[in-house]
């Protein structure tokens, strides 16, 4: 007999079709306002927000930043640069799933700060009862080159942040390998986010993998905000802000936004005998347990359960297929509950 309690390994949706539906797809043929808005009123670095700087043509958002004319250095307020984003803000808030999106930088240049990512909390109104004083705050950040990584787009940084119900705040960012020059063309980058872990992949290759651990809970698990964003890395820590070779106007653009979600019958355990792996709907099931089953001639094959897989008796893997269990750690990787 063999057990699966743990999360054997993860695929994506081109790879495991059978388990995901594709939920929204956006080829930025227009502005679609019932699922984004354009960023305003604020700034995470040296720059501020303005619509017109948010255009799409050609079947491709452009988020355009230059030099504000209207910088004032004495303005404590005022940004030297003014840029374009987009967010879901106001209008629609997601939960676990799979986040793709296909992107090109702007040439090479230090300051940069590029995003596609996932947040919600923040602000002075959102942090814990005194005295504890953390801020409230959650967030996968998919892909979010800054800074130097702009000056050579070979890698991004990326991470995660979750605040658990005692107001206690973990976190966990690195970098991930792009194995290719980011400014040089167009690739597909994504996100996986499902119970208690997050992975990031970059063209169908998983570069990034973040894990809850015993101690700490890093990957967030309550439904959060998705953001497209143009910004300008500031010189507080060890950022790095435009210098004088950095190249204004610039133009990041972005390509064919989709999501992905697992199909789930949470409640339903699948016990069975002489398992049909062909015909099956494959769902996430609250269990599975296979008695006597054989998995097809040159076949490719995912279950996955949200409490555990039970292969008893003759189970079969023939040469040349492949079988991968893959149990959710006792949490339904379906829509969560705001």
């Amino acid at each position: 007999m063999l057990l699966f309690y743990i999360v054997s390994i993860a695929q994506t949706p081109h790879e495991d079709t059978k388990h995901w539906n594709l939920i929204i797809s956006d080829d930025f043929s227009s502005f679609n306002d019932a699922l984004w808005e354009k960023v305003h009123d604020m700034s995470w670095g040296l720059e501020c927000y303005s619509d017109d700087k948010t255009v799409i043509s050609n079947n491709t958002l452009s988020l355009t930043c230059e030099r504000n004319p209207d910088f004032d250095i004495l303005d404590d307020e005022s940004k030297p640069f003014v840029s374009g984003g987009i967010w879901s803000l106001n209008r629609h808030a997601y939960s676990y799933g799979y986040f793709e999106i296909r992107t090109k930088m702007p040439p090479r240049s230090m300051g940069y700060w590029g995003g596609f990512w996932l947040h919600c909390g923040g602000g002075e109104e959102n942090y814990c009862p005194n005295p504890n004083e953390t801020q409230i705050w959650h967030e996968f950040d998919i892909f979010e080159p800054y800074g130097c990584e702009s000056a050579l787009p070979l890698q991004f940084s990326c991470g995660v942040r979750k605040t658990n119900i005692e107001c206690s705040s973990f976190a966990d960012w690195g970098l991930a390998p792009a194995n290719t020059f980011l400014d040089e063309g167009f690739n597909t980058i994504a996100g996986m986010w499902v119970p208690k872990e997050a992975s990031v992949i970059v063209n169908d290759k998983f570069v990034k993998k973040y894990n809850d651990g015993y101690v700490k809970n890093y990957v967030p698990s309550i439904p959060m905000f998705l953001y497209i964003t143009f910004q300008i890395d500031d010189d507080f820590d060890y950022h790095c802000p435009p210098n004088q070779y950095s190249i204004f106007p610039a133009t990041w653009q972005y390509k064919d936004f989709k999501y992905y979600q697992l199909k789930t019958k949470c409640n339903e355990d699948i016990i069975e005998e002489n398992f049909d792996f062909i015909n099956h709907d494959y769902y996430v099931q609250k269990s599975y347990h296979l008695t006597n089953s054989t998995i097809p001639n040159n076949s490719n094959v995912y279950i996955r359960a949200v409490n555990d897989i039970v292969l008893d008796g003759d189970f079969e893997v023939p040469l040349g297929s492949n079988f991968n269990a893959i149990v959710h750690y006792g949490i339904c990787p379906g829509e969560i509950e705001n």
